[in-house]
């Protein structure tokens, strides 16, 4: 069942077609606050889905309260809920290492509506609400230049990873190379064999997507994140027919400065068809052409 299921995904890879983004944001990481109750702050911090926040609060006799809640969020990663729980007996500050604080339950549930990247509504527990942001505003970069890895790969089934390079059932590994507005993307992937699709063109920055001429095929690439030097890409499969979309999320980890030249990368280049923000597609689909 797992084999019939995994060339059902890769014929439906061959037919990728482009349409506009499902995924919307991706919350900033850092403090946030409101700053109508000063005093009070939350540390959210958020990887691949999971997030982990710290609480620092106060009891309601005036000492200070600090509260851990971690888990997933919802699939579109505009929402968290989670206990808040807390600890005892942990480190003192001027101390040597004791061990790990013991826990001592919870006082609730709380959850996190995103409604941006910088503002979301906490529920607490009593069913108080409060309008957080984070504590500094920052200034996206306006340049994508530098050279970059495929930190993580996804072709997603219903806003969840079916294939994924981070779970191990896809094995792909890939370098982008930005300078001005143009490109080099190369990609291989093993499936039983290595096949490598390099796309190389121009791009123009919208800020919350880019319009790609890769090859010859132009289209329009989501980015879902472009913070902290991770450059996260989206690319949509719609319904075709019956069938339920499917779609590449790509990971790319800041890791230097634009080489000389964009033109570098050696690979088997793209066919017709292939959309320029799918290149873990585009690599499965030729294995299955080949």
């Amino acid at each position: 069942m797992g084999t019939m299921r995994h060339d059902f995904v890769l014929a439906l890879l061959a037919l990728m077609l482009w349409a506009s983004p499902a995924f919307g944001f991706t919350p900033a990481s850092g403090q946030w606050w409101n700053p109508d109750e000063s005093g009070t702050g939350y540390n959210i911090d958020i990887d691949a889905g999971v997030l982990v926040v710290t609480v620092f609060s106060f009891n309601a006799n005036g000492d200070p309260q600090w509260y851990l809640a971690a888990g997933p969020m919802s699939a579109d990663q505009r929402r968290f809920t989670g206990t808040l729980d807390k600890y005892r007996n942990g480190q003192c500050i001027s101390c040597g290492y004791a061990g790990r604080p013991a826990s001592v339950g919870n006082d609730g549930v709380i959850t996190i509506d995103f409604t941006s990247e910088t503002s979301a509504t906490l529920t607490l527990p009593g069913g108080r609400t409060s309008v957080i942001q984070p504590l500094f505003t920052r200034t996206a970069s306006t340049s994508l230049e530098g050279t970059y890895r495929l930190k993580r790969g996804t072709v997603d089934y219903l806003g969840g990873p079916l294939l994924d390079t981070a779970s191990g059932n896809l094995t792909a590994s890939g370098t982008l190379i930005v300078a001005g507005n143009q490109f080099t993307q190369t990609v291989s992937v093993t499936n039983g064999t290595t096949v490598t699709i390099t796309l190389t063109g121009t791009y123009t920055d919208f800020g919350s997507h880019l319009v790609v001429t890769a090859n010859g095929i132009s289209g329009r690439v989501p980015l879902v994140s472009r913070a902290g030097g991770l450059l996260i890409m989206a690319t949509i499969n719609p319904a075709l027919g019956g069938a339920p979309p499917y779609a590449e999320v790509d990971h790319w980890e800041l890791i230097g400065p634009a080489t000389a030249s964009v033109r570098s990368a050696t690979g088997k280049q793209a066919t017709t068809g292939t959309p320029p923000g799918a290149p873990v597609a585009a690599a499965l689909a030729a294995q299955r052409r080949n």
